[in-house]
C-alpha cells in the first residue's frame, strides 16, 4: 500500500486541522448565502464581521 506511511503519520502525530476546516466550512457558507447578490467586497465584509461576531 502506498498509503501505509500517511496512515501511521496520521495516527502518531497529536496536530489537527479541524480549526481550519472550521473557517473554511463558514466562508463557504456565507458564499452560499450571498451567491448571486453581492460584490467580492460585501463577501469579504461579512466574512470578516461573523468572524468577528460569531
Amino acid at each position: 500500500m502506498k498509503e501505509t506511511q500517511a496512515v501511521i503519520n496520521a495516527i502518531s502525530c497529536n496536530i489537527s486541522n479541524g480549526v481550519a476546516e472550521g473557517n473554511v466550512n463558514k466562508v463557504k457558507q456565507i458564499k452560499k448565502d450571498m451567491y448571486g447578490r453581492a460584490s467580492y467586497e460585501l463577501l469579504r465584509k461579512k466574512v470578516i464581521y461573523q468572524s468577528l461576531f460569531s
